[in-house]
């Protein structure tokens, strides 16, 4: 995989930089700012930057491993063709890792985790009350998100957080704290309901894209991993 590198990216990183079939974040960060785009950039430096970023966010952001700093070279083979690159379902992508992540954590000796942990955490303050912080008055909201050349219904579901949090009445950091509660948890101290139909950028999305898309019982891959769909199990929520 490493020798996808050059022509990727038209670098190549420092013996030290590799870990086996990972590279790691702070090397391709230094390539990405030693690289100024401007108009007058040839599309072929263009591509190969875009690649370096979508390399980052897909091994950084959305399917992070539990290292904290090493992003796999398998996923070069995705970015080879930048252009293809777009027509990938990304999103069940990042559910399928998060999800084998969240199978993985619960073994024995277990230590850390990876996947996208900010969907996890918005999970959580949605749903476990005694986590859930409260919000300032004051948020910051987000305009409209573009995408190609077609705006998004509504703003991004986790950006109601985007404000100063309270935590009068819930913890905040302490471990132990946290783990006690959710041991003592009561059941009414839990959002049972899979989706929050009162939130307007919900039902915003859920009127946008084709419902036989989510409410589609089927398979969820990433490379090797698979990780079933089962909207079936709450279909009393879809009427």
């Amino acid at each position: 995989m490493a020798g996808l590198l050059p022509h990727v990216f038209r670098f190549w990183p420092a013996a030290t930089a590799f870990k086996g079939s990972r590279l790691q974040t702070h090397a391709i960060i230094s390539h990405i700012a030693q690289v100024e785009i401007t108009y007058d950039t040839p599309h072929e430096i263009v591509v190969q930057y875009a690649r370096a970023v979508a390399l980052l966010l897909l091994g950084g952001v959305m399917c992070p491993d539990s290292s904290g700093n090493l992003i796999p070279l398998l996923y070069l083979t995705k970015l080879e063709d930048i252009v293809e690159a777009r027509n990938y379902s990304w999103g069940s992508a990042v559910l399928t890792f998060l999800y084998r992540e969240l199978c993985n954590a619960t073994n024995k000796g277990k230590a850390a985790i990876g996947g996208a942990l900010q969907l996890l955490q918005i999970w959580a303050w949605s749903r476990i009350i005694p986590l859930c912080p409260g919000l300032g008055a004051e948020r910051v909201y987000m305009g409209q998100v573009q995408t190609d050349n077609r705006l998004l219904p509504a703003a991004p579901y986790g950006a109601i957080w985007n404000c100063e949090h309270t935590f009068t009445r819930t913890v905040r950091t302490t471990v132990r704290v946290i783990r006690n509660i959710l041991d003592e948890m009561q059941s009414d101290q839990f959002i049972w309901q899979p989706y929050d139909l009162d939130s307007d950028v919900i039902m915003a999305y859920a009127a946008d894209f084709n419902p036989q898309l989510w409410r589609s019982s089927c398979p969820l891959i990433f490379y090797a991993i698979v990780e079933m769909h089962h909207p079936e199990r709450v279909l009393r929520q879809f009427g």
